[in-house]
């Protein structure tokens, strides 16, 4: 059976939904950009990697299910896709690279897990809605330039680790606050 979807395979295709199964276990570059219909993205568990501008530029892409298979999310996987409002991020991902939600201009929450270890620079760059990022991670991730600065962003993290990621130098320009005040 199929294993894989190649390079550009949706390209600028009408599909509207996408519902992976879990025997595809690759996904080339840019196979599902510029696909102006995609609503939903589905990807079942099982997905070993996803390669870098897997689908850019879908402007209606607003329910994305992400593999708990994937450790790293590539260099501008899902770039200006301008519809995205919330992502959860599986725990099985170390590593987020750079421009992965780049002008992801609805984009109003993340939930990170406590597993990430780096967010590369620009990851979250012209995200202008996003509002809040839940991170449970007790220490902080090695990150530059991730996120905007100057805006309404808070990064929620647990209230034990609140002066940790406030001191740290990477960190220490964005608005810190306990998950625990989010129950409030």
């Amino acid at each position: 059976g199929i294993d894989s979807i190649g390079e550009k395979s949706f390209y600028y295709s009408g599909v509207i939904l996408l519902n992976l199964p879990k025997n595809i276990k690759y996904i080339g570059r840019d196979a599902m950009s510029r696909m102006d219909n995609l609503h939903t993205l589905k990807m079942a568990d099982g997905m070993a990697s996803v390669t870098r501008n897997m689908a850019t530029h879908c402007p209606k892409l607003k329910i994305l299910q992400l593999p708990n298979t994937l450790r790293v999310l590539p260099y501008d996987m899902l770039a200006f896709c301008i519809g995205l409002e919330h992502v959860a991020i599986p725990d099985s991902v170390r590593k987020i690279e750079r421009g992965v939600f780049w002008h992801c201009e609805k984009l109003k929450e993340v939930t990170l897990p406590k597993t990430v270890e780096k967010i590369d620079e620009y990851a979250f760059f012209h995200c202008y809605a996003l509002k809040k990022v839940v991170l449970p991670r007790l220490t902080p991730p090695e990150m530059c330039n991730s996120f905007n600065t100057g805006t309404d962003l808070v990064i929620y993290v647990p209230k034990e680790a609140v002066e940790t990621y406030r001191s740290d130098i990477n960190w220490q320009q964005l608005h810190i606050e306990s998950i625990e005040s989010l129950e409030k």
